[in-house]
């Protein structure tokens, strides 16, 4: 659901400020929420996070120069889970109905996206919500 194109050329390009060592808050915890983030570059290191995380790509190379890449859980959480990126930043209801339907669609699509892979015997599955 994530193009994680952009992602990866913002993390090879000379003006990326490396901030993965921040990964390591997040592993104690399966769900994460972080609200009243917006202007804080929040969404970019989710997005960084869910393309490290992700088993549907094999962005290793990638990460392996950076400071995640030098951490003992680099090898048992890279490109190793199931991750379900629900992005409501661009969540603008105008009254209750308006937001039902919203919410319906985003987890509709994403739903629909991952029906095939869901097993309630596998990996976590980190999900991750931003709100601005």
């Amino acid at each position: 659901m994530i193009d994680y194109s952009s992602i990866t050329d913002l993390l090879l390009s000379d003006n990326y400020v490396d901030k993965t060592q921040y990964f390591e808050r997040f592993w104690t915890f399966r769900y994460q929420t972080l609200t009243n983030c917006k202007g804080t570059g929040s969404s970019i290191l989710l997005k960084t996070f869910a393309c490290f995380l992700d088993e549907g790509v094999d962005k290793k190379d990638v990460f392996r120069s950076l400071a995640i890449g030098k951490d003992p859980c680099f090898i048992r959480h890279a490109n190793s889970y199931r991750v379900l990126y629900l992005d409501f930043s661009s969540f603008d209801a105008k009254d209750f109905e308006h937001a039902k339907e919203y919410i319906w669609r985003i987890m509709s699509d994403a739903y629909k996206f991952f029906f095939s892979c869901f097993d309630p015997r596998s990996k976590y599955i980190y999900e991750f919500s931003v709100y601005s």
